[in-house]
Parts: structure tokens; sequence; C-alpha cells
């Protein structure tokens, strides 16, 4: 017995396969763990040129879940649900992402490579090329991500921070508080 689960139809199709329940003459019925992931890859859209599929936004999902929530990582029901609740929030990022992309590129914002190769470090560890397969990402591909994260990073000193900061002072804080 096999149950797959469709999350909307209109974008994203990602598709579990469920081992049968177990039963035991000691313990109550369980799910076990999901022997696999398969995801329907399709292009949910196009910013700028740059196609986003499933893929796109499941690694991202992917990088995102091994940084701030390690212990859930490996597994593949946290993964399904993770990727379930957050992937539109996600897509939406993306999109804003490439958005501040080509408006940084329009300022001629730059991250130099020296930087890009020291976040990588501070991201994937020491072992990088380990963390990178365990992902299912490459370096190349884990190389444009923290690029684009830090120029993301840096349109939004240019745009939101750095106009907050010349609009309020520590006397607006004084009197606020």
């Amino acid at each position: 017995m096999s149950y797959c689960y469709t999350r909307n139809p209109m974008l994203l199709r990602l598709l579990i396969a469920l081992v049968p329940l177990v039963a035991s003459a000691d313990a109550p019925p369980a799910f076990e763990e999901p022997q696999e992931l398969i995801v329907n890859n399709q292009i949910l859209t196009k910013v700028n040129g740059k196609i986003i599929s499933v893929v796109d936004v499941m690694k991202k999902m992917d990088v995102y879940l091994s940084r701030y929530y390690p212990q859930h990582a490996n597994s593949k029901a946290a993964r399904y649900q993770f990727y379930t609740a957050s992937w539109k929030d996600t897509l939406n990022q993306m999109i804003d992402n490439e958005l501040m992309m080509a408006d940084a590129e329009s300022r001629e914002v730059a991250v130099s490579d020296s930087e890009v190769r020291q976040e990588i470090q501070e991201r994937f560890g020491p072992n990088i090329m380990s963390s990178l397969g365990h992902l299912g990402l490459s370096y190349e591909e884990a190389r444009k991500m923290v690029h684009q994260d830090m120029i993301v990073q840096r349109m939004n000193w240019l745009r939101v921070t750095s106009k907050a900061l010349q609009k309020v002072n520590s006397q607006d804080v004084k009197e606020a508080y």
C-alpha cells in the first residue's frame, strides 16, 4: 500500500511515496520514514530571463533547513512538511532577490570573489564539498547562491537600512521611548 499526496496543483507538485503503516503487537501503528521524495519538476516563473523551477526552490529550502535546523535536514518527512509549508514564501523571496539583482546591476553593486569564498566557508564549514554533496549542490550553484545573497544584503542596506538610519537618530529613539 502506497500513499501519494499532492500540494497546490497550480504551481508546486511534490509527491511523496510513503511506506505502508507498520503494525506491531506491542506498539500502536505509526508512520515510518518515507523511502523517497518524488518531485515533479516544472517551471514556476521567469524573472528577468532567469527561470525558477521547483528544484531551484527546493535547493534554496534545503540550504535554509540544513543551516538553521540541521537536526531535521536528514528527515524526509520533516523536509516534506517544510517544503509544503514554506515553498510560497521561498518562491516570493527568490523573485524579490532576482528583482534586487537587476537593480544591483544597474547600480553596479559588486561583491569580490574572496568575500564570496569566505562566506561559503562560513556557511558550509571546512569540508565544503562534502556539505554541498549532502545538499545536492555543486560548488558553482553554491557560489551563485551565496553571491546573490550577499548582493541582496547590500541592496537592502542601500535601499532600506541606510535611509532609515538617516531619518532616525538617537534623539528620536529617546523621545519615542
